[in-house]
């Protein structure tokens, strides 16, 4: 698993627990014996989807304050720089907050392999197991201890839906700021036009930040969910709001 490092994160999930399963899992292949191949799948399976998606599922349940960067509204920057004054000084009362933060977005980039690799062993176990096979009621039963690593890729699936779920959660109150920014009855037009681009510049930036610690895929999954929050916040609150021809009320 991800360990913190000084100044940096190093995440062995796939290179450690994945190879030594696959190591094994050949190895059990080149015995000949096809119930041995069968015992090994359903230990390494258990041992995945119990010890290593479960470990990852407790330890991605609760974010660290801001794991990832997103930029507040200008009309919210007040109340969250004070906000961030208060991080930055949790920051320097608590020095490992950086790596909790490095290491919870390791632990959700895990998650994701996890599940990728679960479902490569069980693939390539039956590419090559087959050999083994004497007839198509042996195929079927490798295929079936194969299967076993899908409970695995769930649980590793499970994993990072859960990091996603809390990291949205973290990144809530701001996404909150933008939508009542957004809908805001009491908006200069002026200041509006000239905040035009603040909210694509914020996202741009988060992006940008995001790509550096998980997967593209995770990034934009993450990032459509914060635009479908924020727009849907944003509609409640503008009718709820009363508006006249200059966007006061």
């Amino acid at each position: 698993m991800a360990t913190p490092q000084t100044g940096a994160t190093t995440s062995t999930l796939v290179d450690d627990v994945f190879f030594i399963a696959r190591k094994v899992i050949r190895r059990s292949i080149s015995t000949g014996v096809l119930d041995g191949v069968c015992a090994v799948l359903n230990e390494t399976s258990s041992s995945l989807e119990r010890r290593c998606a479960g470990a990852l599922r407790r330890w991605v349940r609760a974010p660290p304050p801001d794991p990832l960067p997103l930029a507040a509204p200008r009309p919210a920057a007040h109340a969250h720089a004070l906000l961030d004054a208060a991080g930055d000084l949790a920051a320097r009362l608590n020095r490992d907050l950086d790596a909790q933060r490095l290491l919870f977005l390791a632990h959700m980039s895990e998650a994701e392999a996890g599940a990728e690799w679960s479902e490569r062993l069980a693939t390539d176990a039956v590419q090559e197991g087959g050999r083994l096979a004497r007839g198509a009621g042996e195929r079927d039963k490798l295929a079936s201890c194969a299967a076993g690593l899908a409970g695995a890729a769930e649980s590793f699936r499970a994993a990072y839906d859960l990091a996603r779920a809390a990291l949205l959660a973290a990144l809530k109150p701001k996404l909150l700021a933008w939508a009542e920014a957004l809908a805001d009855p009491g908006s200069d037009p002026e200041e509006m036009e000239d905040d035009a681009d603040a909210l694509p510049m914020a996202l741009d930036q988060f992006v940008e930040a995001a790509r550096v610690h998980i997967s593209a895929r995770a990034t934009d999954a993450l990032l459509y969910s914060m635009l479908v929050e924020i727009v849907t916040r944003a509609e409640n609150r503008i009718l709820h709001h009363h508006y006249d021809r200059v966007y006061k009320i």
